[in-house]
C-alpha cells in the first residue's frame, strides 16, 4: 500500500519480495511453515508437497541449491512422520502422538486459514504487480523526461 501511494518503487520491489518469501515458506515441504500446516491437515499433504517440489526442480522452474537442501531435509521429515503415522519398521516420534489428533474441525479450519492465506498472498502479488515497473520502464520513462527537459529549454530559447 505504502508503495502504491508513493509511486515507490524501491517499495514495490520490497513488498514483492515478501510476498515471494511467504509464498515459498507456505510450501508443503518439510520444515517449512506449510509443512507444518500440511502434515497437521494431513499426512499426506506433505507427499504432495514433495511431488510439486521435486516437478519444480525436474522441470527448471527451480534451480537453487537451498532448495535443493529444503527438499532433503523434506523427505526426511514427511517420510519420518508418515512412518510414525503408521507405525512401521518401530518408528515413532514424539510429536506423532497428538501432532495428528486434530478434530475434522480444527482441520477444516486449518485447511481454510491456510488457502485463505495463500490467496491473499497470491491477490496482493498480482495488485503489487499492476503498479511495478521494470527497468527497462523506468530508463523509458528517464528519457522521455530529459526530453520534456529538452523541450522546455529548447521553447525558451527560441522566444
Amino acid at each position: 500500500i505504502g508503495g502504491m501511494a508513493t509511486d515507490s518503487q524501491l517499495l514495490l520491489a520490497l513488498a514483492d519480495f515478501g510476498y515471494m518469501i511467504n509464498l515459498f515458506n507456505l510450501m508443503p515441504i518439510g520444515s517449512l511453515d506449510g509443512g507444518k500446516i500440511g502434515e497437521a491437515i494431513h499426512p499426506y499433504v506433505g507427499v504432495v508437497g514433495l511431488m510439486g517440489g521435486s516437478s519444480l526442480i525436474f522441470l527448471g522452474a527451480m534451480s537453487n541449491p537451498i532448495f535443493y537442501l529444503v527438499m532433503l531435509t523434506g523427505v526426511y521429515s514427511t517420510g519420518s512422520r508418515l512412518l510414525s503415522y503408521h507405525k512401521l519398521f518401530g518408528f515413532e516420534e514424539e510429536e506423532s502422538v497428538d501432532f495428528y489428533n486434530i478434530s475434522r474441525r480444527s482441520q477444516a479450519g486449518i485447511s481454510l486459514g491456510y488457502v485463505g492465506l495463500i490467496a491473499a498472498l497470491l491477490f496482493a502479488m498480482n495488485e503489487n504487480d499492476k503498479y511495478r515497473k521494470t527497468p527497462k520502464q523506468l530508463r523509458g520513462e528517464e528519457k522521455k523526461d530529459e526530453w520534456a527537459i529538452e523541450d522546455y529549454f529548447n521553447d525558451k530559447e527560441e522566444q
